[in-house]
């Protein structure tokens, strides 16, 4: 029974509708391919489409949170920040300066030869400073002191405590630089610690900043390095008003140990809060004369780089490195 079936339904006559729809059926082109989506550029760090103005109110907005919150550390310090017309005028430095602005640092593993050479490089090309490891302060002062360079022209000696991950205690932080000092420093960059403030424990990172503060001769320079890449615009604005209230010389933005270095929009908030008291060290990430260009017009004074050859006039392409 089932093959009669099956063989009158197959000699069953189609009708013009249903043939219609079986040759549009075939006939039909298959469907475009769908265009995968395009991924967004990457926002470039020498942009900030952030106006002064409103970096400025939010300056202010903070104080008072702080204020607030905090009144044992924010009592008896009045804090003010420049217009937003002041913060917008460029300072433009000239290529065959930038020398002046620049930590040549080398802070990762290395051999003395490392130490040696980046000690030659900074007098020969009259950088600013050079930026090493506690282990080898004593060795660079020696190097420049007996590199035959006038006294104005030698670069300054920098450390850094706490590095790179700040989390140290603050007594160590304080013996640190105090050693440091001791064999030669006469700049210290300490990095806070970054957990105690996204907790917002602020007496804590207050005090550490202060220790150390208190630890140095106040002829030394004292940097400190936020890590901003870890942090919000809240929290980098916080960091600058309590290292402007312990008495720090510069902010600084980075490591270069972390997920990223300086950015725009970071030293864009810290310089609101730095102006006329501090100075701003954008560090990580700075190796090309394009982006020491964009920070020194925008009013950083200082480049934590380990490209400072790649920076100069005569600097060949390859010469800018992968590096901090």
């Amino acid at each position: 029974i089932e093959s009669t079936e099956m063989s009158e339904t197959k000699k069953r006559p189609i009708p013009d509708g249903e043939r219609k729809k079986k040759k549009k059926k075939t006939s039909a082109a298959p469907p475009a391919p769908v265009a995968a989506p395009t991924p967004a550029a990457a926002a470039s760090p020498l942009v900030c489409n952030k106006p002064w103005q409103s970096l400025v109110d939010m300056a202010n907005a903070r104080v008072g949170v702080l204020t607030s919150v905090f009144p044992n550390i924010m009592r008896g310090h009045k804090i003010s920040f420049p217009t937003a017309a002041f913060l917008s005028q460029q300072t433009k430095v000239a290529r065959s300066s930038v020398n002046k602005f620049v930590d040549h640092t080398f802070l990762k593993q290395g051999s003395i030869d490392d130490i040696d050479r980046i000690c030659q490089e900074a007098v020969k090309h009259k950088f600013k400073a050079v930026c090493v490891n506690g282990a080898w302060v004593k060795r660079c002062t020696a190097n420049i002191a007996q590199s035959g360079a006038a006294a104005a022209d030698r670069p300054l000696v920098c450390t850094v405590v706490g590095f790179p991950l700040g989390q140290t205690t603050t007594a160590s932080k304080a013996f640190e630089a105090a050693c440091a000092v001791g064999d030669g420093a006469r700049e210290v960059d300490m990095v806070i610690n970054v957990a105690c403030l996204k907790r917002m424990d602020y007496n804590s990172v207050y005090e550490d900043i202060l220790a150390v503060r208190n630890a140095i001769p106040s002829h030394i320079v004292l940097k400190v390095i936020f890590e901003t890449c870890l942090l919000s615009p809240e929290q980098i604005c916080d960091a600058a008003i309590l290292s402007r209230i312990a008495g720090a010389d510069f902010i600084k933005t980075s490591t270069g140990f972390s997920d990223a270095g300086a950015t725009m929009p970071a030293c864009k908030i810290m310089r609101v809060v730095a102006a006329g008291c501090m100075e701003v060290k954008a560090s990580g990430g700075v190796r090309t004369w394009e982006a020491a260009d964009a920070y020194l017009s925008m009013g950083v004074t200082r480049l934590g780089t380990s490209s400072g050859l790649a920076l100069l006039p005569d600097a060949k392409p390859q010469a800018a490195g992968s590096g901090y």
